[in-house]
């Protein structure tokens, strides 16, 4: 029988700390790591689900873990990049792909094809976060007379600022645009 420590934690037979059981979220990660590159989630779906010896999964399992990994890069030493909405193209076959990280948060070089999925994906991110600071700058600006009089001068100036950063997002979406890659 184990033994516990001080703070009531098992240990194993030789009186080490007992393993700790793998997270489920942990396990479906390297599963998916397992199956990539995919076109869409739902073949990633497929390809786990062959896999998978727990509880079955949904499209949000996947959407879920994806989401953590991507917030867990450095930790994993991997990510899947965000990828360009709506149905894939032909040339979008395989837009799901393992981008290995380095453990200062850097990416690895990637291939050319994998460099096209990446600069498709950033182009979507910096276009949702520009679309949402605009709005969130005139939202400021609406709301801004409702404040009192004392927090008014900083709203309009925040306002400003993050109108002033989608405008920069913007132009920076611009630009990757004009790549041959995007």
């Amino acid at each position: 029988m184990a033994k516990t420590r001080r703070r009531g934690r098992p240990t194993g037979v030789n009186g080490k700390a007992a393993p700790k059981k793998a997270k489920k979220i942990d396990l479906l990660i390297d599963t998916i790591f397992s199956v990539l590159p995919a076109t869409t989630q739902e073949e990633i779906l497929r390809k786990v689900t062959k896999r998978w010896k727990g509880k079955p999964l949904t499209l949000e399992d996947i959407s879920g873990a994806l989401s953590h990994l991507r917030r867990n890069a450095v930790k994993y030493a991997w990510t899947v990049p965000y990828v360009t909405p709506g149905a894939p193209t032909e040339e979008d076959t395989g837009r799901y792909f393992i981008a290995e990280v380095n453990p200062d948060g850097s990416r690895k070089k990637c291939s050319p094809r994998n460099q096209r999925h990446l600069v498709r994906g950033a182009s979507r991110v910096i276009k949702t976060v520009s679309r949402l600071n605009n709005n969130e700058a005139v939202a400021i600006d609406i709301v801004r007379p409702t404040l009192p009089l004392a927090f008014q001068p900083a709203a309009r100036s925040l306002a400003r600022r993050v109108h002033m950063f989608s405008q920069q997002e913007t132009q920076l979406l611009a630009d990757l645009r004009k790549l041959d890659v995007a």
